[in-house]
């Protein structure tokens, strides 16, 4: 037998994005010479195409045959992936996870009697099949390219940005889901706040019952931010704060009954606009002593109203 002389040639794989299919297949073209170097016209050959895992002495993970035939000039085309299978499946190669090596042999008879005419390493090509699979991005990153940001556009054709997107559609544009699927907001990978699909929103809580769900404590108002910490799962509001009155003119004014408590809740009614307390009240203090502890003077009834109150007394 004749010693096969071979020059390969790769041909770059074309992967078609329509529809989301890929061929998976990759072309693959040489040029048959014999021992002189002399070209191998018009001859049929039987080829052995296997891809080997960790390097050209490595296990074969994908084998198939071919048979072709060559042309005035000794060159041969096939398809990697349209031969006779014989082991593996090309679309479930791990592709991402180790190197991969072509072994191309050869039997210049056209029979099965191979010769191995060598192995090479497989770069870039065949990785387009693993695209394939990789269908979950777990970062967005905004893409740069010479004329500036590329990647998702809104409904102007400007791509959204990192650093905001100028002429965008409030019709049209959004962030967000496009099914009844909670929209999920993350640092560090832990959830933060959730937008439900019903559109109540949870801070700290994964199950939001209401239309704003809050675990744990509220500040309201620029004062007490990062100097004054709410108490554990309470609020604390700078300003006035209205109930049941749109112009509070007091740091609580309640319109209509008030209780503070839920023991008395559909057993004992405050008086008329009223308030019904249960526990202890302090007024100017966060630690009451008693029933009703003020700090400072108390005056007591209207006609006082006008009169200051003795320090630390009682008018």
């Amino acid at each position: 037998m004749r010693t096969i002389l071979t020059i390969f040639l790769l041909v770059p794989l074309v992967v078609s994005t329509l529809m989301a299919q890929a061929p998976v297949q990759m072309n693959y073209q040489g040029v048959a010479r014999d021992k002189d170097g002399n070209v191998m016209q018009d001859q049929m050959l039987s080829l052995r195409i296997s891809i080997l895992e960790n390097g050209p002495n490595g296990q074969a993970v994908y084998t198939e045959q071919h048979t072709v035939v060559t042309n005035d000039y000794g060159l041969f085309t096939l398809n990697i992936g349209a031969g006779e299978l014989r082991q593996g499946a090309l679309d479930a190669l791990a592709w991402g996870k180790s190197s991969h090596w072509l072994q191309v042999e050869m039997d210049e008879s056209g029979g099965k009697n191979y010769t191995i005419l060598g192995a090479s390493e497989l770069l870039s090509v065949p990785y387009a099949f693993h695209a394939l699979h990789a269908n979950k991005a777990d970062q967005l990153t905004e893409p740069e390219a010479s004329g500036g940001s590329v990647g998702p556009v809104a409904s102007n054709g400007s791509p959204w940005s990192t650093r905001g997107t100028e002429g965008t559609d409030a019709s049209a544009d959004f962030i967000g889901t496009a099914d009844r699927v909670d929209l999920v907001f993350r640092t560090d990978y832990i959830e933060r706040m959730r937008l439900t699909a019903y559109g109540k929103l949870g801070l700290g809580t994964a199950n939001p019952a209401s239309m704003l769900d809050v675990k744990e404590n509220v500040s309201v108002g620029g004062n007490y931010a990062g100097s004054i910490a709410a108490p554990e799962n309470g609020m604390i509001v700078e300003g006035n704060v209205g109930v049941g009155e749109p112009y509070p003119s007091a740091a609580l004014e309640v319109s209509g009954e008030f209780i503070v408590g839920e023991n008395f809740t559909g057993v004992f009614f405050p008086p008329l606009n009223g308030a019904l307390f249960e526990g202890r009240v302090g007024i100017g203090t966060p630690g009451p002593g008693s029933m009703l502890s003020v700090k400072r003077g108390l005056a007591v009834g209207t006609k006082f109203s006008e009169n200051e109150s003795p320090s630390n007394g009682a008018a």
